[in-house]
């Protein structure tokens, strides 16, 4: 069985009731998720990427966060090059500012919304760490 199909079925154990061994914040949002903004886990939704315009402005109102964060992002992405991993920095509208990760494979990332200007709140992208 895949992770994917594990995770699944861990989320609708959860919401029917049985339990989770997750955290109750990480239960309470696939509830959310689910119930209040219509989400399918077994179906995930494309990524949500911004306007130009708009991500200039999230991007603009961030200056300092970028400017703060961007000596550590670029260090630890430094040391996870080569493993196939991308740091997104979010601004507090969790839509992403700042972007570490492998250019040559731009489109994938965009696709996946690993990437400048995509939305990663709860109602647009479900449970995640932003």
């Amino acid at each position: 069985m895949s992770a994917a199909v594990e995770h699944i079925g861990e989320i609708e154990s959860a919401l029917s009731g049985v339990g989770s061994a997750r955290d109750a914040f990480v239960v309470e949002s696939w509830q959310r998720c689910v119930h209040e903004h219509g989400l399918d886990p077994a179906h995930p939704s494309p990524p949500v990427i911004i306007p130009d315009r708009k991500f200039r402005q999230h991007r603009e109102q961030s200056e300092r966060l970028i400017r703060i964060a961007r000596s550590g992002m670029q260090e630890l992405f430094r040391k996870v090059a080569g493993q196939n991993y991308v740091l997104l920095l979010c601004d507090r509208a969790g839509v992403t500012v700042d972007f570490f990760g492998d250019l040559t494979r731009e489109a994938q990332l965009r696709r996946a919304g690993l990437y400048l200007g995509s939305m990663w709140t709860e109602h647009t992208a479900g449970t995640n760490g932003v």
